[in-house]
């Protein structure tokens, strides 16, 4: 570039050498005429605006030339128009959701007691149902029960658990002997009195199988055991062919019989009434099939006891294997239906023909009876076992079984024990609506899951 005239005030002449005065610093660049600091001002022109001419294009011209926005104000009337859901936003927003999607539920619980003294009147077994009177618990997720408290003061026996069946065959005839017991409590001694009462009060068309009931006498050895056997001195003539049985039902897993609580094994003392009568084509009073196989499948040596007959030796008594165990109820079940509805929880047996009859198990817990006799139980849950209830509720039952399943049912008044329980519902409050975590969702995958059941 030509310069003109124009001398830069720092370069310096050849053959001189510039000073700095006494108010520069080593490096600084300084006014060489006045000796002080430049202004830190902007000139008004450069030295390259002056020096440097401008550039020229020539005759192009740039396709996109530079223009400010201008900004158009939105009328106060108009309003913006919704977007539809889930339609891309250009922005990096991403895609517009749901505004309640963060909404996730929050859970409170609630605690209800139930006092088995207020129940109705007319419920005169050990269930009862609890009935919110039109003000539903809502949104629940599951109930767990937290404390219990029951009474030893149960009848023990009752409806369902009162009877025994002997089947009594008479030359070539079986008659089928049912003794019901009245319901109440009962010691071993006071129940082996009852029972011996109603074999005494036995009739019957038939003289001689009256006869042959009025024999048996039911009693207890030193070691706490049941026996029935033939009296002493029987009524029935010498030398009759009369054999004995005890009657069970082996398909049910709560079957009205007391030879199970008399301490009378399943598998190996009892018969199933209609396996007894298959069996019956063998002779049983023949003294050579007494401790053989009558058939390939069953053996009665155990089973049967006979009325005495002269010269053999066939038993005329039977001793329970097991000691007599519902004067004082193991334990208890406390057990909901409603609550438990679509449980995975379930029990199943085997029967003869090799079938499995399954039920559904109601029991929310189990409760060990450790209390002696009128006084009460306590229960109080270290873990919650929770049942999953989706929805509301408006209602429940309520039941106390004993510790073999079988519902406290009686006649006579409650055979139940007074109780009391407190339960837990885990609630949401603000069920989400969207998405597979809400409550809904589940609830209707629940009810999708278990329709077939």
């Amino acid at each position: 570039p030509d310069s003109g005239d124009f001398v830069h005030p720092y370069v310096e002449q050849k053959g001189e050498k510039r000073k700095a005065t006494e108010y520069s610093p080593a490096g600084s660049i300084l006014n060489p005429t006045r000796g002080e600091r430049p202004s830190k001002r902007f000139l008004p022109m450069s030295w390259a605006e002056r020096v440097l001419p401008e550039p020229d294009s020539g005759d192009f011209v740039h396709p996109n030339l530079y223009q400010a926005p201008v900004e158009v104000p939105t009328p106060p009337s108009a309003t913006p128009v919704p977007r539809p859901l889930g339609i891309r936003d250009p922005s990096t927003a991403g895609l517009i959701i749901s505004s309640n999607y963060n909404k996730m539920a929050t859970t409170v619980y609630k605690y209800l007691h139930v006092d088995s003294t207020n129940r109705l009147t007319h419920e005169n077994n050990a269930k009862l149902t609890v009935n919110f009177g039109g003000l539903p618990i809502e949104n629940i997720k599951r109930v767990g029960l937290l404390k219990a408290t029951i009474t030893n003061t149960n009848m023990n026996i009752y409806e369902g658990n009162d009877e025994v069946k002997i089947a009594v065959r008479l030359a070539s005839g079986t008659t089928y002997v049912t003794l019901t017991i009245d319901h109440a409590y009962y010691t071993l001694t006071e129940l082996l009195a009852a029972l011996n009462a109603k074999l005494q009060a036995y009739t019957n068309g038939t003289a001689a199988v009256q006869t042959a009931v009025r024999d048996l006498e039911f009693d207890e050895t030193s070691d706490e055991q049941v026996r029935i056997k033939i009296k002493n001195n029987p009524a029935t003539t010498a030398d009759t062919d009369v054999s004995y049985a005890l009657i069970a039902d082996h398909l049910s897993h709560t079957a009205n019989t007391l030879w199970y609580e008399l301490g009378f094994d399943k598998t190996k003392q009892t018969l199933h009434q209609t396996r007894y009568d298959d069996y019956l084509a063998g002779n049983l009073h023949d003294t050579t099939h007494y401790g053989q196989l009558i058939l390939p499948s069953q053996n009665f040596s155990g089973r049967i006891f006979y009325q005495p007959n002269t010269g053999d030796n066939r038993p005329t008594q039977l001793f329970a294997f097991h000691k007599y165990v519902i004067e004082n109820a193991s334990g208890f079940n406390i057990c909901s239906q409603a609550i438990t509805a679509g449980g995975n929880v379930l029990k199943a047996q085997v029967i003869g023909n090799g079938q499995a009859s399954v039920q559904h198990d109601d029991n929310l817990v189990f409760i060990p009876n450790k209390a002696l006799r009128d006084e009460f139980n306590h229960y109080e849950a270290n873990i919650i076992e929770w049942q999953n209830v989706y929805g509301d509720l408006n209602s429940f039952d309520l039941e106390i079984k004993s510790h073999g399943g079988k519902s406290f049912t009686s006649s006579v008044g409650s055979a139940s024990p007074p109780f009391r329980c407190v339960f837990i519902f885990e609630i949401e409050t603000r069920p989400n609506v969207f998405g597979a975590d809400s409550l809904r969702y589940t609830q209707e995958a629940f009810n999708e899951a278990h329709r077939q059941t």
